[in-house]
């Protein structure tokens, strides 16, 4: 490396980072491991699950999504032999659970070189469990290249994945997937929940929404002593037990929670668990009634499990930060196989940036909920930008020399990071509600804004 690319790359410490951490975690040796350990009949050719990756990397972090530049400047460099369409045809039959493995096991490399900074707090009461949200998510807008789809009219579904977020520290640990994209969230979760607990010891909380309320969901979930917090759907009719006395109480706004004690399902289905309910009335919205096994109401308050369910609205945040972030709203491939693939790396890269963030606050000494993740990740995209058009490979030789150790990768990563600091990564303070005023009608359905504005000057006091 000459003088000018070591000057270049020392311009770049958030984009050699990336690669650092992004080598470490999924190099060439641990993706093509993955892939043939889960790949069934699926087999590598001209191309490998490795390059494949980064052929998909290259279209997200430079290209703006396209699939097709990315195969061009692979070609140009050496690295692609083959045409576009054997590309395509490759990323079109991924198994679904190579896409699954690629996220839980890059996900365990990634908790080695993870600070020790938690995105979350929980309650003292629930500091010996980990916290498991849980939730679905579809993969819209796929493409109609295929012939059996081309034609069809409306938006076309690219698969379903059910997804694990660890509560504290927001990182996506495991998905469950199906090429089905219309298929319900509760049948993945026979397929997510041992990938977490081979995975997560100890105690694990579950928290989900209320389509996994039902009697076997919650009895898969209480198994291995875990626990869960399930938002209780009507369909399932919940027993009162007539001799635990029902707990009144106010929550911190002052709004009435009643805490009871009672069973689901009859006296004669083997499925039937005694559980407590807890209701939050809330006067501007439906009341919040979850289901828990965490029976013993001094040892787990009621407004600790509150709290904790209210936190759930995190993998939300995640789906919707994947998707427009990550550019999971443009799908390269056109098959249901593709779209999970695409969207299990989408989530590794943002486990990546939400690990680079949490270096960047424990340099700095800032809670990692104080830097927006998409500013951040906006300047890491720039960076990668500069050297894929001035650099002289793909990655750098001095990020290449680097030995593949977990001591090694988190003592460079903390060194390039230590001084990385912007006034521009901070996020916005939260506004203010606004609250929508009563429509007045106008003739004709149109008005003037300027006669408008000239009107309520004159009629302000």
């Amino acid at each position: 490396m000459d003088g000018f690319h070591k000057e270049l790359l020392d311009r770049l410490p958030l984009a050699e980072a990336a690669w650092t951490l992004f080598r470490f975690v999924a190099g060439p040796e641990v993706l093509d491991g993955l892939f043939a350990r889960h790949r069934g009949r699926a087999y590598e050719d001209a191309i490998s699950f490795s390059l494949l990756v980064d052929l998909i990397s290259d279209a997200l972090l430079v290209h703006s999504g396209s699939a097709r530049q990315s195969f061009r400047q692979a070609r140009q460099e050496g690295a692609l032999e083959v045409t576009d369409a054997a590309a395509y045809g490759k990323l079109r039959r991924v198994p679904l659970a190579v896409s699954e493995a690629l996220l839980s096991e890059v996900g365990d490399r990634l908790r080695d070189v993870q600070p020790a900074l938690e995105a979350r707090v929980l309650p003292t009461s629930l500091q010996d469990h980990t916290v498991l949200h849980i939730d679905g998510k579809k993969i819209k807008k796929l493409a109609k290249r295929l012939k059996p789809l081309r034609g069809v009219s409306g938006s076309m579904m690219g698969g379903k994945t059910l997804v694990a977020l660890d509560g504290r520290t927001g990182i996506a640990l495991a998905m469950a997937a199906t090429a089905d994209g219309e298929a319900n969230d509760a049948p993945l979760v026979p397929s997510l929940v041992p990938q977490l607990r081979c995975r997560i010891a100890g105690r694990r909380l579950w928290v989900a929404d209320r389509q996994f309320c039902d009697l076997g969901i919650p009895s898969l979930l209480s198994q291995d002593g875990d626990a869960f917090l399930i938002r209780h759907s009507l369909k399932l009719i919940f027993h009162p037990d007539p001799g635990t006395p029902v707990q009144e109480s106010q929550d911190a706004q002052g709004r009435p929670v009643r805490d009871e004690v009672g069973w689901i399902g009859g006296p004669r289905d083997a499925r039937r668990m005694r559980i407590r309910r807890i209701t939050l009335e809330r006067l501007d919205d439906e009341a919040v009634i979850v289901l828990t096994n965490l029976i013993d109401r001094d040892r787990w308050p009621a407004d600790d499990l509150l709290l904790a369910y209210r936190e759930r609205w995190q993998i939300e945040r995640v789906f919707q930060q994947v998707t427009e972030v990550f550019q999971l709203q443009r799908l390269i491939g056109s098959s249901p196989q593709a779209a999970v693939l695409q969207a299990a790396f989408c989530l590794v890269l943002y486990n990546v940036l939400q690990t680079l963030r949490g270096h960047v606050a424990d340099a700095q000494k800032q809670a990692p909920e104080t830097i927006s993740t998409e500013l951040l990740f906006r300047d890491v995209q720039r960076q990668l930008i500069c050297w894929a058009e001035l650099g002289d490979a793909p990655l750098p030789p001095r990020v290449l020399d680097l030995p593949n150790d977990k001591e090694v990768a988190l003592s460079h990563l903390r060194y390039l990071l230590k001084d990385q600091w912007s006034d521009g990564w901070r996020k916005s303070a939260p506004k203010t509600r606004w609250q929508p005023t009563k429509q007045t009608r106008v003739p004709g359905g149109h008005s003037s804004a300027w006669k408008l504005l000239q009107k309520h000057k004159q009629t302000k006091p």
